[in-house]
């Protein structure tokens, strides 16, 4: 017969309660647990917040130095050759907009002079995957001609096929006209 008291047995050691307070310590004890299991997702998001608010800082800062590099840099879709993205430099000195050359194939900025070897090169690129300090004369928007140095490199994508490039031109138009001299 029950005398109103039941033994709670653990691994370290056995409670005697009074029937009825087993119920109390299980939810006692699902409420424990659940207070810690919420704080450790309180604590899991807060580190989640903290790690995605810098990778954003780092995001911007990349941004910022992209943008604002002295060098026109762009990358083109390796599959087209079209223009995927272009920085400001790019921009200031071939006259064009954003919206003007990106989806437009770099080769139509190329001088007439250029412009085959160009497209040769853009076909071997799937197996060099880099170029460095190939003189260049591109064409700007007003019809001038600016002299560059092309270094490219490839982005790969997960199974290592090239996807698209790093580029870059360094105008040396003046240097060129100096050499020349």
């Amino acid at each position: 017969r029950g005398t109103g008291w039941s033994v709670i047995a653990g691994k370290e050691e056995s409670v005697i309660v009074k029937k009825g307070q087993g119920d109390l310590i299980q939810r006692i004890t699902i409420a424990l647990l659940s207070f810690l299991f919420i704080s450790l997702l309180f604590f899991f998001f807060r580190k989640v917040y903290l790690y995605q608010d810098k990778l954003n800082e780092a995001h911007a800062l990349y941004y910022d130095l992209y943008e604002n590099a002295p060098d026109m840099h762009f990358s083109i879709n390796a599959t087209t050759g079209a223009i995927r993205e272009c920085n400001k430099m790019f921009l200031r000195n071939t006259g064009f907009t954003k919206e003007e050359v990106i989806g437009r194939p770099i080769f139509e900025l190329y001088h007439q002079d250029c412009r085959e070897d160009a497209q040769k090169r853009f076909q071997q690129f799937g197996q060099t995957s880099e170029i460095h300090d190939v003189e260049r004369k591109v064409k700007r928007k007003d019809g001038s001609i600016m002299v560059v140095s092309l270094s490219v490199t490839a982005i790969r994508d997960k199974n290592g096929n090239v996807i698209s490039s790093r580029s870059t031109w360094r105008d040396i138009t003046e240097r060129k006209k100096y050499e020349e001299t």
